[in-house]
């Protein structure tokens, strides 16, 4: 599979848009009206995903794993979330 000529076959349900207006970050949109925009960098902090929302839409609802038990933290909505691995 191609991913720029077929973003659409990317995920199920979910329209994939890459580079839109020549930006690069990816957006992830449903029929439903639920979307998000994914930015990548590689700088002095490692490498970072930032998630966020559409204006005027819902939150991301963030929650994850923490060490070292692995208990499950409590889920927190935000309008951006930067996930980094350094």
């Amino acid at each position: 599979m191609d991913l720029y000529d077929n973003p659409e076959r990317l995920f199920d349900g979910v329209r994939t848009i890459l580079w839109p207006n020549g930006e690069p970050e990816i957006w992830f949109q449903t029929d439903d009206c639920l979307s998000v925009r994914l930015r990548v960098s590689n700088g002095s902090a490692g490498l970072m995903l930032t998630i966020n929302r559409f204006a005027g839409g819902p939150p991301v609802t963030v929650t994850g794993n923490m060490p070292p038990d692995e208990e499950i933290a409590p889920q927190r909505d935000q309008t951006e979330v930067t996930i980094c691995q350094y």
